[in-house]
């Protein structure tokens, strides 16, 4: 029995679990779109309207995974986490309909906590140019 371990785990790296957990299942009324490494670099689900409805995972050319976002209708709404390419944890938090609440915690590359501050100020957009 002890020799077939070696080949159990070769036979799982080969069918794509050395790349994480498997992947998340769709809602209701979503399906999958993408693949994972190595066959492609984005994984999400989406509604019969082509908006994203669930899970959007996205990995770095090197499999490494990049982010992994929850959506509803189009809109992040649920854990939202981010990497950077060296695997280490850059960005978590909630966010509820399209709004990220306070609480999203940010690191650097090399995992020192990082305070992120935004400001926001109304934008208009320019006036087009007097011909």
């Amino acid at each position: 029995m002890i020799q077939a371990r070696p080949l159990l785990f070769s036979l799982l790296a080969a069918c794509g679990a050395a790349h994480g957990d498997p992947l998340p299942a769709c809602p209701e009324k979503s399906h999958a779109l993408g693949a994972r490494p190595p066959a492609g670099y984005e994984w999400k689900c989406v509604d019969a309207g082509n908006e994203v409805n669930g899970p959007w995972l996205s990995w770095y050319a090197n499999g490494q995974l990049m982010s992994e976002r929850h959506m509803k209708h189009g809109q992040e709404h649920g854990r939202q986490r981010s990497w950077w390419p060296n695997g280490q944890l850059m960005m978590e938090g909630v966010s509820v309909e399209g709004h990220r609440y306070q609480g999203f915690k940010y690191w650097s590359i090399t995992g020192e906590p990082t305070p992120l501050t935004i400001q926001t100020e109304n934008v208009a957009q320019p006036a087009a140019a007097a011909q």
